[in-house]
């Protein structure tokens, strides 16, 4: 795995989701680094440059981390691999 180009990064180690660096088509292995090491996963759908996929199941109605903070809620099941967008995320987050 040593020879593979990373097009995602995370931040925060309890983050749900990984931003692109670069488009990723569907089918293409998202790849990114972390302390842990380099991590594959492939995309599910076709993910914008700078946009966010999960690499962790979210359920609908779970809270969203991006920078170990809480950007949203799911308005559905997110499986890892899939676009996270306003279309499966609310647009801001909820207080309880």
């Amino acid at each position: 795995m040593e020879n593979l180009q990373t097009n995602a990064m995370i931040v925060n180690e309890n983050d749900h989701v990984i931003m692109t660096t670069e488009l990723v088509k569907g089918g293409q292995m998202l790849c990114w680094r972390d302390a842990g090491g380099i991590h594959t996963l492939p995309a599910l759908e076709d993910i914008p440059k700078y946009h966010k996929a999960a690499v962790k199941a979210v359920k609908q109605g779970e809270q969203v981390l991006k920078y170990g903070e809480n950007i949203g809620r799911a308005l559905a099941d997110i499986e890892p691999g899939a676009w996270v967008h306003t279309h499966n995320i609310s647009d801001y987050p909820e207080v309880k």
